[in-house]
């Protein structure tokens, strides 16, 4: 299994896409190497992109995020019930963007377990003003910059199912239920670290 990304970036172009990574997920399952996705990608159109090199950038990154990911998680991704399928796309991000991780484990853990686990957006700017005093890489980010990382953060959790909008400045943080099959399938691939960050406090 491919290690965690342990550099700061202004966040995944990516996103969540689920429905995507599925799709690369059954094709890899099926047999087909990367080549032959890629293939698939420009000539069926598999993501409804109209432009066939989007297509293949797509596809890049969808086999870049599916890199080294054990046989059992692939089959969760495309046969698991939601639950499972949604926790272990949500793991297979957080394995690529470091400052989700961190901004969970050092915001959202800690208001997780509390009667009122909520965020606000200046929750959010503090914990960047923080890292840009921390990390020289955060640092060096321009104001439009952090604008947008803000706003993925918020994306990607949202797609994960573990915050809902309360309103346009306040956010709900929401726990989880980790299936024990996606337990056991992250820790065989050496992805135990991040199973506390799905907000499992039973996990």
């Amino acid at each position: 299994m491919a290690a965690l990304n342990e550099l700061y970036q202004a966040g995944t172009n990516l996103g969540f896409r689920l429905a995507e990574t599925t799709e690369v997920a059954r094709l890899l399952l099926a047999g087909l190497g990367e080549d032959d996705v890629l293939r698939e990608a420009v000539e069926r159109d598999l993501f409804g992109v109209r432009s066939p090199a989007s297509r293949r950038t797509l596809a890049r990154a969808l086999l870049t995020r599916l890199q080294g990911v054990p046989r059992d998680v692939l089959e969760l991704l495309v046969d698991g019930d939601s639950t499972s399928r949604r926790l272990a796309n949500f793991a297979l991000v957080l394995r690529e963007h470091r400052l989700l991780r961190e901004f969970i484990a050092d915001v959202a853990l800690e208001r997780a377990p509390s009667a009122q686990p909520t965020l606000t957006r200046g929750d959010l700017g503090a914990f960047l003003a923080r890292k840009q005093v921390q990390e020289p890489t955060v640092g060096a980010w321009s104001d439009a910059t952090l604008k947008r990382v803000r706003t993925r953060l918020v994306e990607l959790l949202l797609a994960a199912g573990l915050l809902e909008i309360e309103d346009r400045r306040t956010y709900r943080l929401l726990t989880s239920r980790v299936p024990k099959p996606l337990q056991a399938a992250l820790r065989g691939a050496n992805l135990s670290p991040l199973l506390p960050l799905l907000l499992d406090p039973h996990a």
